[in-house]
């Protein structure tokens, strides 16, 4: 029934990015249509205006710091609907990569090096962390026996809050 639930769209999620820079807006939402396949990256999604799935995602803004002269801020995404990448797509489009992000960050031939195991230090500087800093932090649905309303949360974990850290 859950993975039902989760095919149609009943159940919402949300997750927590700490991305590079500050978003101007507290609450954004970006709707651009996205296909699969990059020209280098081939898992990588793209914005297509012509054939691509429609896709939505809302972001909030909850924090903004400045760590060692670097702008970070702490987003709350919520993707409306679930396409691949759609949340790194999204926020990248908008300026604001997400710390880590081999695909959609500062150059996708990061992804490329990290493939073939030959990222530089250079790549390390820039990533900041060796994963990317996104988190699924809520669920909500009805449950499946009884139909009560369920949240599940789960807290920034300690990698990623220490990046916000001054």
């Amino acid at each position: 029934k859950l993975k039902m639930a989760f095919e149609r769209n009943q159940i919402e999620k949300a997750y927590l990015a700490v991305v590079e820079g500050w978003p101007p807006e507290d609450r954004f939402e970006v709707k651009l249509p996205l296909s699969v396949g990059g020209d280098t990256v081939r898992i990588r999604s793209v914005i297509d205006r012509a054939n691509g799935k429609p896709a939505h995602t809302r972001f909030q803004v909850l924090e903004r710091r400045e760590v060692r002269g670097e702008r970070f801020a702490l987003v709350r995404c919520e993707p409306i609907t679930g396409r691949q990448h759609q949340i790194r797509i999204h926020i990248a489009s908008s300026g604001f990569p997400i710390v880590g992000d081999k695909i959609y960050g500062h150059d996708e031939q990061i992804f490329i090096r990290f493939t073939e195991k030959a990222l530089t230090e250079d790549d390390m500087r820039k990533l900041r962390l060796p994963r990317h800093a996104l988190h699924a932090s809520e669920l909500r649905f009805r449950h499946p026996g009884d139909g009560r309303e369920m949240r599940v949360v789960s807290p920034l974990p300690p990698d990623l809050a220490e990046l916000l850290r001054e």
